[in-house]
């Protein structure tokens, strides 16, 4: 199969041409189209439409070994999707009309389903069937998936109310895991084909913005900010003995900027709400850290602590 990529597009508005840029029209019928490098659009392959379905949008991701085409239907705004899926094995190495190859994984709008990992047909699927918060699913053989409750659950949706943001794996067994809990980010590292915890990382208090990964790679990267840190990137390499992210490229704000304070973790329990609520707490070197919060200045950022 050539080099080339997935993309959407739309039939040309019904508009005169002279209105074109400020026409009004509805988009509608989305189309995905299969682009050669090297080759001219005109010569560009339809590879699926649902014109019986003039609202749905397609999204397409091929998998980590290039085996499968996976399509994501999704209609208007909520975070609900059909996944469906093509064998490219099964297309002769050319890619071409999938309409009658593509097997609807997933035919309903109940929850939403996201690809993290595949070896061969097994399959681990990120999804909020029966989990809100999200959680990971493993399909043993693809070609006999049945339906998604019967998936069984490989990482279960997490307690006292985290909510799994990230889910990238790496080479060999590793699967990383980054939860959102208590207004801060927490990285997990877990077995591919167990789902058990293996490592929780030790990272200061902050946003994880990126996390990249490669499935033939042992290292990973992340970029953590926080109240006053505008972006750390930090390395890891799995292949260690005991693998401990350490920092690889610093953003200062300014040259002679101090170090930053860490920030406190602080939880108060509301008049209002049942429910603590979880908050950090940033300060300036010039105010020693101390429970007492109350009058001097600060900035947090809070959250309702669900258990």
């Amino acid at each position: 199969m050539r080099q080339g990529f997935f993309y959407n597009r739309y039939a040309p508005p019904a508009s005169n041409v002279e209105s074109l840029g400020t026409e009004t029209d509805s988009n509608v019928d989305q189309q995905l189209w299969y682009h050669q490098v090297g080759t001219k659009q005109d010569e560009d392959i339809l590879c699926y439409a649902i014109p019986e379905q003039p609202r749905w949008m397609i999204g397409a991701e091929v998998t980590d070994d290039g085996r499968y085409a996976l399509l994501y239907l999704e209609e208007g705004c909520d975070p609900v999707n059909r996944l469906y899926y093509v064998d490219l094995n099964k297309c002769g190495g050319v890619t071409a009309d999938f309409s009658k190859r593509v097997v609807k994984l997933v035919d309903d709008f109940r929850a939403q389903y996201s690809y993290v990992a595949n070896e061969g047909e097994r399959f681990v699927i990120k999804t909020t069937l029966q989990a809100p918060r999200y959680k990971l699913v493993e399909i043993e053989k693809l070609s006999q998936a049945g339906k998604p409750d019967s998936w069984r659950d490989l990482v279960p949706e997490a307690a006292g109310g985290a909510v799994l943001e990230s889910a990238e794996a790496c080479q060999g067994d590793a699967l990383l895991l980054m939860y959102m809990q208590d207004v801060k980010h927490v990285l997990q590292l877990h077995s591919l084909r167990a789902g058990k915890l293996v490592k929780k990382f030790d990272i200061e208090i902050g946003c994880i913005s990126s996390l990249n990964s490669r499935r033939t790679e042992s290292e990973f990267f992340f970029k953590l900010s926080g109240f006053v840190t505008p972006g750390d990137v930090y390395r890891c390499d799995l292949a260690d003995a005991d693998p401990v992210p350490t920092l690889y490229r610093r953003t200062r704000a300014c040259a002679d900027c101090p170090a930053p304070a860490p920030a406190q973790e602080v939880e108060h329990q509301s008049a209002r709400w049942s429910n603590p609520v979880a908050a950090l707490v940033a300060r300036s070197h010039s105010v020693p850290a101390s429970s007492d919060l109350g009058s001097r200045p600060k900035v947090a950022r809070s959250e309702l602590k669900r258990r």
